[in-house]
């Protein structure tokens, strides 16, 4: 009789912390999982809850040892096989989740969460042909599924399948004009930009320098697109405004180099050689 009524307990006690989850209390969802976990260590229950309430405070890497044990105690729960790929997905371990994601596609072929997170996991990888073929996947089951176009339209342009890519871009793009996606419109304009359309990609890369204004790459793009023009005093502008957003990174360096030498400023064209010099030896230094 004494199982039971543990059993019992456990149940309404888990019930009162799913409460507190579904409530978006997650830090008191935590504690109470906590004491459930130390009252019945074995329980794969709260061991989930708790990883369920790290990976909604983003927390991905504290979640993944809660989730994985819980998961050996029942290793046939799809739910927490799910919980588990993401969870190491969102913490930068898309090779694990990809090999959990793969068996409970298996398992559920149709489980349309697993497959859009499969896609993703794959596309990080840069395995963009796997990832177009989990999306056409996903998308034969659940034909409205945005987030897997995103995917797919990106992907195709890395396979070198760039006139399906564009066109699949710009139809997400006409679709939701006001929030354009950063990754679908960036490999739009650079599509347009390998094939010398200049000026037909420039609102876009300026459409998304506004939505996205902390975004480095946006200026990048608009400086490239104003060079190649002739633009140059409105290239300097942008060029120099993703470097002050990524200072860190090569790409604004380089770029605003060429242009600097491009418009005769000798002296800032040096100093952007001298950073990419120090940049360079910096990365050789470390491969010693």
């Amino acid at each position: 009789m004494l199982p039971l009524l543990l059993s019992l307990w456990l149940a309404a006690d888990t019930g009162a912390a799913d409460q507190l989850y579904r409530a978006g209390r997650y830090t008191e969802a935590a504690s109470a999982y906590r004491q459930l976990i130390a009252g019945n260590p074995s329980s794969p229950e709260p061991l989930a809850g708790v990883g369920n309430c790290l990976l909604a405070m983003h927390n991905p890497r504290e979640a993944v040892p809660y989730l994985s044990h819980a998961l050996q105690l029942k290793p046939d729960s799809g739910e927490i096989r799910l919980t588990l790929a993401r969870a190491l997905l969102e913490g930068g371990n898309p090779g694990a989740a990809t090999g959990l994601l793969d068996a409970l596609r298996e398992k559920e072929p149709a489980n349309t969460a697993a497959l859009r997170l499969l896609a993703e996991a794959l596309y990080r990888q840069g395995y963009y042909q796997n990832a177009i073929n989990a999306t056409d996947r996903l998308i034969a089951l659940h034909a409205d599924d945005v987030a897997s176009r995103r995917i797919r339209a990106v992907a195709l342009a890395k396979v070198g399948r760039a006139t399906e890519a564009e066109t699949a871009c710009k139809r997400l793009m006409d679709a939701e004009p006001e929030t354009l996606d950063v990754d679908v419109a960036l490999t739009y304009v650079e599509i347009l930009y390998d094939g010398g359309h200049y000026d037909a990609a420039l609102p876009y890369a300026d459409k998304v320098a506004r939505q996205h204004p902390d975004n480095p790459i946006a200026p990048l793009w608009q400086a490239r697109l104003l060079f190649r023009s002739g633009r140059i005093e409105e290239a300097v502008r942008e060029a120099e405004r993703c470097v002050s957003l990524a200072p860190g990174l090569p790409f604004g360096h380089s770029l605003l180099l060429d242009i600097y030498r491009k418009a005769g400023r000798a002296q800032d064209a040096q100093r952007e050689a001298q950073w990419l010099r120090a940049y360079n030896d910096g990365i050789a230094g470390r491969g010693r």
